[in-house]
């Protein structure tokens, strides 16, 4: 079984909503997102600018299709069941971002992260996050009334000037590196790599973008800079990041309270939102990973599924705001559950006939 779905599994065991050995804690939750962090960043040093860049199309389009057909069909399931317009808008929002880390770490057990699927899963989900967090920014920009489209344009340059001076940056620092005594020394290197990639996802978080995409983009400059140690370098990090993964992907299990789908209508939607946030991803990467065989675009559609970290952010930011009721914040998150549930024995299923014997 994939861990991802074993580490949900047991947060909801144990989490509060059955036996209550364990409860949500926020040191423990931000040692998660380090190493979701930690995940993406070795990913990227793992990754060649050439491999992502030969998936960009096909991984542009699984993207744009996930995204207009989840948050098309969300906002319209959402809106049919009785929430006024700005719920329904988050909801939608809510269900356009896939979950890079838990989709890397399944198709990595599975030996097809460096493979086509791989690259093409990784550039949409890089993409569904950061036009996710923009969809956020922009709504509640709408809402309040000071949306411009000056405001649209600079927000999408922001985000593209970002990425590309945290990989310019990293790529320099690297070069450097390499020039100097540390080049010799590998903790030397793993060292400076997980300072510029910590800060650059730090840098991403600040500004409202995604710190997994920072982090990614780092460690693609980073690898680039360094040439061949990319990989002897990679292996050191993917310990402590499969160390603290579990600290990540329990607490989404523990978040489900499964009491709340016995509120009026709360089943209906809970059904509804995750009907079509299986039905979006899994059509909008079939039909956009076209050029792959039918298994492999299967496959891309099955990996874009499940939602997690910036799902999460979204609809917690709606709570917050006042545009969100409980309610529909605690059946958003039960179908983020379920959602990656589904989309882990999925992937499990499908991977399997794609890995060669």
């Amino acid at each position: 079984m994939p861990l991802v779905l074993v580490h949900v599994a047991i947060g909801i065991i144990a989490g509060p909503q059955l036996f209550g050995w364990l409860t949500l804690n926020p040191a423990i939750e931000l040692l998660g997102i380090i190493a979701v962090v930690l995940l993406l960043g070795t990913t990227g040093l793992k990754m060649t600018m050439e491999e992502l860049w030969s998936a960009g199309w096909n991984g542009l389009w699984v993207a744009i299709l996930g995204i207009l057909v989840s948050f098309g069909a969300g906002h319209f399931i959402s809106a049919l069941w009785g929430s006024p317009h700005p719920e329904a808008m988050y909801v939608g929002i809510a269900l356009t971002a896939t979950s890079i880390g838990i989709s890397v770490q399944i198709l990595s057990q599975y030996g097809l992260i460096q493979r086509k699927i791989g690259q093409i899963v990784i550039a949409a989900a890089l993409i569904d996050d950061v036009i996710a967090l923009y969809l956020l920014a922009a709504t509640h920009e709408a809402l309040i009334g000071i949306l411009t489209p000056l405001r649209v344009l600079s927000s999408l340059a922001g985000a593209l000037l970002l990425l590309i001076a945290i990989f310019v940056i990293s790529r320099f620092v690297a070069r450097l590196l390499k020039r100097s005594r540390l080049h010799e020394n590998r903790f030397g290197i793993l060292l400076t790599f997980a300072i510029t990639m910590t800060i650059s996802a730090m840098l991403a978080h600040s500004l409202g973008f995604s710190a997994v995409a920072g982090a990614f983009s780092s460690g693609i400059g980073f690898g680039g800079g360094l040439g061949a140690k990319r990989q002897s370098v990679s292996v050191l990090l993917e310990f402590p990041a499969l160390l603290l993964l579990p600290l990540f992907f329990i607490p989404i299990g523990m978040r489900a309270d499964w009491q709340s789908v016995n509120g009026p209508g709360a089943l209906v939607l809970l059904i509804g939102l995750v009907s079509v946030a299986v039905v979006g991803k899994a059509v909008g990467g079939y039909i956009g990973a076209r050029g792959l065989d039918k298994s492999s675009r299967t496959l891309v559609g099955l990996s874009m599924m499940p939602r997690g970290e910036v799902a999460l952010i979204i609809i917690t930011t709606g709570l917050l705001q006042g545009h969100v009721t409980n309610q529909v914040f605690v059946v958003v998150m039960l179908a983020i559950t379920v959602v990656t549930l589904l989309g882990a024995f999925a992937v499990m299923a499908v991977a399997r006939k794609a890995v060669p014997d």
